[in-house]
């Protein structure tokens, strides 16, 4: 039996353990609210998509030599302010000693608080971004075109309660496109034909620089022997013989003609085979002007590929056919379009315990999907198994 005195000793002793927890999870909160932490993730990409020897890129009449564009997303990731005065001197955005930052964009979640209480200084290879004030998910997303050897970017900041500012690796490195298709004579799909021609045409669109931001294009000055072409697109125009049988000049009753009534046409090259053709080759298949392509895709052996690729000054939304040869039902085209880089919001990463550290968000997206795809596997091993019995 429990006496008086032991069971106040119990009592108080219970009460002393929660009035501790409760102590400790007050304290532990009150840390968590006041975690100050940095993240941020970054991708590197040539600027150039299409490569000629012709094709010259200048920024203030300095002619880029190896362009490489870098789109750097800085948050914090925290649960407390971060004010000016908790910095002893700028977040430095290092692109490596060899490089040189040539032109840049730096784009704010929250432009009306941030882009007037912040300033930025550039230096070769170093982007600065003055002492400013970061609330939690503030997020500074920072595009810049470097010329000269590329290396890893890294973000250094000596900041009262952060001791690092963590690189989290993206999930996706490469280039994500999106491609929107039409035909160039139909003007709807339930038009389109049901049985393609001998040797109908697709063009590809894509843009000349790697340009997330839309504007780019702008700062850029793109030439072509001396001529400038600004905000250049290039046309690809391929034929691809699957017939199985040979394509000759004498079974096409005239040229394939693209007109841009209000584009330039500034550099016409060919590919056969993936073999560059020489200007005497060149004008075998095609003829142009300014303003019109005309192509005759012969002679073209079974299996063989011929590709036009034409240079034009602006993204040539006004394209049209201006003559099809019989032989052709369709003439499609598909237009290139640059996706974001990037997740849109590093503080939305689930779980959130992935923010952590580099090596716990590696090991989610590395050895998670591995997991997932052997589960899909046996269940389907196992589906299998119960049908067949």
């Amino acid at each position: 039996m429990v006496n008086g005195v032991e069971m106040e000793f119990f009592i108080t002793t219970v009460i002393a353990l929660l009035s501790l927890i409760a102590g400790v999870a007050s304290f532990k909160m009150a840390k968590r609210q006041a975690l100050k932490r940095l993240h941020f993730t970054a991708n590197r990409y040539e600027f150039l998509l299409w490569k000629n020897e012709n094709l010259v890129a200048e920024v203030s009449d300095h002619s880029l030599i190896y362009p490489s564009i870098y789109i750097l997303r800085l948050e914090h990731t925290g649960d407390a302010p971060i004010v000016p005065a908790d910095f002893s001197g700028p977040i430095r955005i290092h692109f490596g000693k060899p490089a040189q930052i040539m032109v840049g964009i730096v784009r704010w979640n929250r432009p009306r608080v941030l882009e007037a209480a912040t300033d930025l200084e550039g230096r070769a290879g170093d982007l600065l971004i003055k002492p400013v004030l970061l609330n939690p998910r503030d997020r500074i997303e920072v595009v810049v075109v470097v010329d000269g050897v590329p290396t890893e970017p890294f973000v250094e900041a000596r900041i009262a309660g952060v001791q690092e500012v963590s690189f989290l690796r993206p999930r996706e490195t490469e280039i994500h496109m999106k491609l929107d298709g039409r035909s160039l004579i139909f003007e709807t799909m339930a038009e389109w034909p049901k049985v393609p021609g001998r040797l109908d045409p697709t063009i590809f669109v894509i843009p000349a620089l790697v340009d997330p931001v839309g504007d780019l294009h702008e700062r850029v000055d793109l030439s072509v022997d001396g001529v400038p072409i600004p905000n250049a697109h290039l046309y690809s125009v391929i034929f691809d013989n699957k017939s199985g049988k040979p394509v000759g000049r004498n079974q096409f009753d005239g040229p394939l003609i693209i007109e841009w009534p209000n584009t330039r046409l500034a550099l016409v090259k060919a590919k056969l085979n993936d073999e560059p053709l020489r200007k005497d080759q060149l004008r075998r298949f095609v003829k142009w002007d300014a303003h019109n392509l005309e192509i005759i895709p012969a002679p073209l052996k079974p299996g063989e590929t011929l590709v036009i690729d034409a240079m034009t000054s602006g993204p040539g939304d006004d394209a049209r056919v201006k003559r099809i040869p019989s032989q052709m039902k369709d003439v499609q085209i598909g237009r290139v379009n640059l996706k974001d880089f990037l997740d849109d919001n590093l503080a939305s990463v689930e779980p959130i315990v992935l923010l952590s550290s580099q090596t716990a968000y590696t090991l989610w997206w590395t050895w998670i999907p591995e997991v997932q795809r052997k589960a899909r596997k046996v269940l389907r091993e196992l589906r299998r198994s119960i049908e067949e019995s």
